[in-house]
């Protein structure tokens, strides 16, 4: 149900092959379409966020049509935990998260599509998205040292101190013609 737009698999090699990049450590970042069940766009992400902190605060924009990484990485870390077949590619990306540095392309890769019978679609029918989420983070939280979970907490106060500057910043001003 899902598609990869036609030019994505080049626009990646050619990224990877320009020698700007270290080829082992980049996790190629595109942009994501979603749609609906009739194939009408109704989302667009931009600029996805990538990280360990990040990812343990439960941000995951990240859908596997966006993006692409080193095929041996798979030997340090291991492969998709197969027992969860909902939230193994949250999982993944936090153990491939300290050995990878984002490299984002404005380019839309690929279609996310929102259809019925879908697993997204049908955990979230069932209320056990965000548990099965918080499930596997919190796993990975319990397993942090003491410098790691000192700079989680940083990163929460972070995200916290930003929302409140937005929420605090006046609304811009609308000048007449």
């Amino acid at each position: 149900d899902d598609i990869y737009y036609p030019g994505t698999l080049q626009a990646v090699r050619d990224t990877l092959l320009t020698g700007q990049s270290d080829l082992e450590h980049t996790l190629v970042i595109g942009n994501l379409a979603i749609s609906d069940e009739g194939g009408t766009i109704v989302h667009t992400t931009r600029r996805q966020r990538f990280g360990l902190y990040p990812l343990l605060l439960g941000e995951m924009p990240i859908n596997p049509l966006s993006y692409f990484y080193p095929r041996q990485l798979h030997q340090q870390i291991g492969w998709l935990d197969e027992s969860d077949h909902f939230s193994h590619d949250l999982d993944l990306l936090i153990r491939l998260a300290p050995h990878l540095r984002p490299l984002a392309l404005d380019q839309v890769f690929g279609e996310f599509r929102m259809v019925a019978g879908s697993k997204t679609l049908q955990t979230i029918a069932e209320g056990s998205l965000q548990e099965r989420k918080l499930a596997v983070i919190q796993r990975h939280r319990a397993g942090l040292g003491r410098r790691q979970r000192l700079l989680l907490h940083g990163w929460r106060l972070r995200n916290k101190l930003s929302g409140l500057a937005r929420r605090l910043q006046p609304a811009p001003s609308r000048s007449r013609r």
